[in-house]
């Protein structure tokens, strides 16, 4: 998993800065992506507003 990890981190700098990124960067990030990881979710996402259910109320 953490090759997976290191490999994404490398694709996601790629992109970002268009130049190949040093492997301390790469390490970085890759322990970035590990750490929001273990947090988990910020919170639940708000529920979007359905207008059909909302007129269905009225009728």
């Amino acid at each position: 998993m953490g090759e997976l990890v290191f490999e994404r981190a490398h694709q996601v700098l790629t992109e970002r800065e268009q130049r190949r990124p040093h492997e301390e960067e790469v390490a970085q990030a890759a322990a970035a992506l590990l750490d929001r990881a273990a947090d988990g979710p910020e919170a639940r996402p708000a529920r979007r507003f359905d207008a059909r259910q909302e007129a269905e109320k009225w009728w």
